[in-house]
């Protein structure tokens, strides 16, 4: 049933028409007889003015042809609308009131704002211009569902109040005796809950409540809550704890004011201040206030350092598509003691004016302008004022990179290939880094029309030097004049050219595939590649040529077990892939001249160490300053078995094992490489783990060993538990170790849960890191406590913090503890 507003203009002033029908009214022939329809009711003669002449029924009928759908048309605005599904009318002409009942059945009141109430009976009262809404009511608007007892909407200040509400907010429940929605003098929608209850614990009678006087809500903007209190179980007996604070917070935790107060060691007491700004094209998503960007200012103390300030620029969409590209941050401290140190190792003299610029970001050019291929420009810059100053202030991005990098990019990539402008800036002359200037281009493994070879290239030519600190040049003279003519003394010796030269590299290979007697697998490669070295200081030019050759070999065998079944573990059928594999690979370089400095290289000692074997195809070795003559064979076989879970694959266990024979290698100084296995088993969801070694076994191999392995099991639902250990042994440029990792997070009951994180470095008998919490559910939100203790081999770094964060939605209040 549909209707539409109609205003008729008389010489008595405005009129108002009420159309009343029940159930649909099909216009068939019977219905145009000299009877009216059975389900007509009869309506008084002033609610049409005079009745046009004709049969009665007839024009009735065609009166309420457009209002078939049972909608009330009265003299209101145009913004209002009451229907129903179906139930029965009545009019009271004496009170000016009509009565919609629904039977059953809902009854709408919808306005053109978004505002949506479902009740059981609705009476619009036309002297007072006043809805009353029967209950129980369902109240629709944007993103929220309140449920309320009765209520009362004012059309012509365009408010709704309802009494005995019940709302649900983005995971949020509140409660309150009343409710009302209404427009403020700059036409802005809001509510405002009297006697409101926050929680997150959904359940009928939710065990915790955040209590508020008046809690007012302004669509996609902001929150303001009065006289805070907190209730458990009866939420209608407060304990009021702050009641003399009120708050006001956008609907968007990156805006408005976000304190964090704690203590650290090496900081003392500390309280750090942010306060964000959405800047840009201001909306809404989700229920909640959001722009172009967002702009963070900060101001903190630290008792043991001081004073600080920083601001930091996010561009949200830019954020969202490359998740490590944070924006821009400037942050300035006057450090009152710049030489705590919290480790054993000297410190050099640092200033007390410390600072840090960064700018991780990447920004789509074709944004901008009408591009055929993709262009962007990527910037990460990270320039700090001493050695000391993530370690001191942004001990999470030390912990990533404690030598970040500035470099600038401008790409151009297509469906096939990828051009670059690339620079590097040492800005920070306290890192061991190189300075250049280089543009590049790489096309990927393309058909060479329709031949089955394959083509792959890629060149890059640029001006760049070494990068030294100061300190460590002159620790490398002082060695360097302790030696003799040697290959130890060669490396000192291009370590401290720091002279600009130019380089030119250009690298090609071609390959095809190919099966013999429909089960081997071959894929022969070969290619070329120069590298020239122009302007070296005390050497000129060094030119090299590289001719390549290599060949992959693989076999798979499969078999299938239909009639594998493990029950308790919901496992249906097996499969067992077995790939063994070979490849050979081979180079011859012309000449190198050993002074010449090596910035892009790979170490069998470096790159073994984290389980990254050398590469065997020209293309994927990129350390063109490390070429040389090669002769390398590479034997595996990888064993791979899955089943079936609930119609889907399952990776139960993946296991590759292989081994290099070093026959000319100028990367490694042994005869064959160590022998590695990365084992990946995961039979169900609950248990991981997770095992790469490196062993030496022919010939001792390459004379160390490691071994990393994590497990993640969950027994019970109760606990959750991850045992790791990292293990080296002998090698030649790291120092022995042998480190425990635990973590274990228990369940003690509904309310309190236990988690605990160490590390154990074996071989010193140490624990550098342990850390302790507990946290309490308390219906609403949680409640956590944290005591950590580091030990820096030596010296002893404490801290301790509470945390509140909301149950449901896992994010922090706007007051946090830490």
């Amino acid at each position: 049933m549909q209707s539409r507003h109609e205003k008729k203009a008389t010489t008595s002033g405005a009129r108002w028409i009420a159309t009343l029908a029940l159930g649909l009214l099909p216009l068939t022939p019977a219905a145009q007889g000299s009877t009216a329809p059975s389900n007509f009711v009869p309506l008084p003669k002033e609610l049409f003015g005079e009745r046009p002449t004709g049969n009665p029924a007839i024009d009735l009928t065609t009166r309420v042809t457009d209002f078939s759908s049972g909608v009330f048309d009265l003299d209101i605005p145009d913004t209002l609308t009451i229907k129903s599904d179906g139930g029965g009318i009545n009019y009271d002409a004496e009170k000016r009131a009509v009565s919609y009942n629904g039977n059953g059945k809902p009854v709408h009141l919808q306005t053109d704002n978004g505002l949506d109430v479902v009740a059981s009976s609705i009476t619009a009262d036309l002297g007072n211009k006043k809805a009353i809404l029967e209950g129980p009511l369902t109240i629709y608007q944007n993103e929220t569902v309140t449920r309320a007892q009765k209520g009362v909407y004012n059309w012509e200040t365009e408010t709704l109040e309802v009494e005995g509400v019940r709302s649900k907010v983005q995971g949020i429940l509140v409660r309150g005796s009343s409710i009302r929605y209404a427009t403020d003098d700059k036409k802005r929608r809001y509510m405002t809950i009297r006697d409101a209850f926050v929680s997150t614990d959904d359940v009928q009678t939710p065990s915790t409540w955040i209590g508020a006087g008046e809690l007012t809500v302004y669509h996609g903007e902001y929150g303001h809550l009065t006289r805070l209190s907190v209730a458990s179980g009866d939420y209608d007996v407060p304990v009021p704890v702050i009641g003399w604070i009120s708050l006001t917070h956008s609907l968007n935790p990156k805006e408005g004011y976000m304190p964090n107060l704690g203590s650290k060691s090496i900081w003392g007491s500390y309280l750090l201040n942010n306060y964000g700004f959405l800047i840009g094209n201001r909306r809404v998503e989700g229920g909640m206030p959001v722009s172009d960007y967002i702009l963070t200012t900060k101001l903190d103390y630290r008792t043991r350092r001081g004073l600080a300030t920083g601001i930091d620029f996010e561009d949200v969409e830019m954020s969202d598509l490359y998740k490590d590209m944070t924006g821009f941050s400037a942050y300035y401290a006057a450090d009152s003691d710049p030489m705590i140190n919290p480790t054993n190792d000297l410190r050099e003299y640092t200033r007390h004016d410390r600072y840090r610029i960064a700018m991780q970001a990447r920004w789509n050019l074709n944004k901008y302008a009408k591009l055929k291929e993709d262009w962007a420009l990527t910037t990460n810059i990270n320039a700090v004022s001493d050695r000391y100053m993530l370690r001191d202030f942004f001990e999470d991005e030390c912990r990533i990179d404690d030598k970040p990098d500035n470099t600038l990019a401008l790409s151009r990539r297509s469906d096939r290939s990828e051009t670059m402008l690339f620079t590097r800036l040492p800005l920070n002359d306290f890192y061991t880094t190189d300075q250049r200037v280089e543009a590049s281009y790489y096309r990927a493994r393309t058909a060479i029309g329709k031949t089955p070879i394959s083509y792959e290239t890629r060149s890059s030519f640029g001006t760049m030097r070494q990068e030294i600190p100061t300190l460590q040049k002159i620790e490398y003279r002082n060695e360097l004049a302790q030696m003799r003519d040697t290959e130890i003394r060669r490396y000192y010796e291009r370590l401290l050219n720091s002279s600009a030269y130019m380089r030119f590299n250009t690298t090609h290979e071609f390959s095809t595939s190919f099966s013999i007697l429909r089960f081997l697998n071959v894929t022969p490669k070969g290619g070329v590649g120069y590298t020239g070295y122009y302007d070296v200081d005390g050497i000129g030019s060094d030119n090299r040529f590289l001719g390549y050759a290599g060949c992959d070999f693989d076999i798979r065998f499969n078999r299938r077990w239909e009639n594998f079944r493990i029950s308790h573990l919901d496992l249906k059928g097996l499969t067992h892939v077995f790939h063994p594999y070979a490849s050979i690979s081979h180079g011859s370089i012309s000449s190198s001249n050993p002074l010449v400095p090596q910035l892009d290289t790979w170490s069998t000692t470096l790159g073994g160490s984290s389980l990254n074997p050398m590469p065997l195809d020209l293309m994927g070795f990129t350390g063109i300053d490390g070429w040389g003559s090669w002769t390398v064979w590479r034997v595996g076989a990888q064993n791979i078995f899955t089943s079936e879970r609930d119609g889907e694959r399952v990776d139960l266990l993946s296991w590759n094992t292989f081994i290099d024979y070093n026959v000319d290698n100028p990367n490694s100084g042994t005869l064959f490489s160590n022998l590695y296995n990365i084992i990946r088993f995961n039979p169900i969801e609950r248990l991981s783990l997770n095992l790469e070694t490196q062993t030496p076994t022919i010939r001792n191999g390459a004379g160390f060993s490691q071994c990393n392995t994590s497990v993640t099991y969950q027994p019970t639902r109760w606990l959750e538990s991850t045992i790791g250990h990292r293990y080296l042994n002998n090698h030649p440029l790291h120092e022995d170790a042998s480190q425990l990792y635990v973590q274990a997070n228990l369940r003690i009951n509904e309310r309190y849960t236990f988690a605990g994180r160490w590390y154990w470095e074996i071989e010193e008998n140490r624990v550098p890191i342990q850390q302790y919490s507990i946290f309490r559910n308390a219906g609403a939100w949680y409640i956590g406590a944290t005591l950590f203790l580091r030990d820096n081999g030596g010296k002893k770094e404490t801290g301790f913090g509470i945390s509140f964060t909301l149950g449901e939605t896992g994010t922090a209040l706007p007051v946090n503890f830490f």
